[in-house]
């Protein structure tokens, strides 16, 4: 369906704008959500022309339709999409404040970290110690996964800040200009082994030796493994099937520090292991050049002075993983994906 060109953009804010509350917005999420009026009716314990009416009220307050009417119910429409973006970043905001307001008398922030393990361990632990310094009143809660289940949550308002590999431009559902984010170093990937390896001396390796050796690999659809999996195939080889198999590539590199399997690790991480004699880096001629890792946040939620703060701690710790890990530039949310500075 083609919107028509009378229609008003949502910045347009009409006087019924002002009489819409927090339960248009649950509304419109549940219509979103299940397509009838009749289940949302039913989920907000309304009346369906009640939840007609509301709807109404809305469509004209953001100047048109955000629905397609259908036979079998509403189909969102792109205006609707936008809306949706804001509207659960607005809710999941909201829902983190009645929980802070309902678990103390003495209100107190809780920021809401998510990343990738290594950006947890590396960057948010020093840079919570160094907030705990002059904020000890502050909160923090702590979650591992997956970029897109945690670029989603930000962009939803559940997190406040994410730290990970920067994803491809066109791989998400959401808008990677609604966030601000800068690279912290460079994802560049390399071969590791033990100390005690009878590769672990050599000047230079030849990837074709690594063909009879042991691999502890991430699964199967892990990043790092279908990159050094492309290395291969396009040097003629296949990568042979892994002895251990598990994601988190420090678990892998505990294992092959205790054992005489190879993995891939971040260089950034394989550098330090190397300088506490727990591995080597393999001398490997292959490039694996992984995206950037970064830290991101929601732009909208850049004026709150806690969110500054803990931006400023996060970039000083960033800056001093740069010093071993390779130093970026700064990126905003309508910047292009670069490969980061040199290790």
């Amino acid at each position: 369906m083609i919107e028509k060109s009378g229609v008003k953009g949502m910045g347009d804010l009409r006087p019924a704008f002002g009489n819409l509350r927090l339960r248009h917005l649950r509304m419109l999420e549940l219509l979103g959500n299940t397509g009838t009026v009749r289940k949302t009716a039913k989920l907000l314990h309304l009346s369906e022309p009640a939840v007609s009416q509301m709807l109404k009220n809305v469509e004209e307050a953001f100047g048109g339709p955000l629905f397609i009417r259908t036979r079998r119910g509403l189909v969102p429409n792109s205006r609707f999409s936008v809306l949706l973006r804001r509207i659960r970043g607005a809710l999941g905001e909201l829902s983190a404040a009645d929980t802070e307001l309902a678990h103390s008398d003495v209100v107190h922030p809780k920021l809401r970290f998510g990343a990738s393990l290594h950006i947890l361990t590396h960057l948010f632990a020093p840079a919570i110690g160094r907030l705990r310094l002059d904020h000890p009143d502050w909160r923090f809660s702590l979650q591992e996964g997956s970029m897109h289940v945690l670029l989603n949550d930000l962009a939803e308002g559940n997190l406040d800040c994410v730290g990970g590999r920067m994803l491809p431009r066109n791989s998400t559902a959401f808008k990677m200009s609604d966030f601000e984010f800068w690279p912290i170093y460079s994802g560049e990937l390399c071969l590791v082994v033990s100390v005690n390896h009878p590769l672990a001396r050599r000047r230079r390796v030849a990837l074709s030796e690594l063909l009879r050796e042991d691999w502890a690999l991430s699964i199967a659809d892990g990043r790092s493994r279908q990159l050094l999996q492309d290395a291969f195939l396009m040097a003629g080889f296949e990568l042979p099937e892994p002895v251990v198999e598990c994601r988190p590539f420090h678990v892998n590199l505990a294992v092959v520090s205790q054992s005489r399997l190879i993995t891939v690790a971040m260089r950034a991480e394989a550098l330090r292991g190397q300088r506490l004699g727990m591995h080597r880096i393999l001398p490997v001629s292959v490039e694996l050049d992984g995206p950037p890792m970064a830290i991101f946040f929601r732009k909208s939620a850049l004026n709150d002075p806690v969110i500054a703060a803990v931006r400023d701690v996060l970039r000083e710790v960033g800056n001093e993983l740069n010093k071993t890990a390779g130093v970026t530039g700064r990126h905003r949310g309508n910047s292009h994906h670069q490969r980061a500075g040199p290790l």
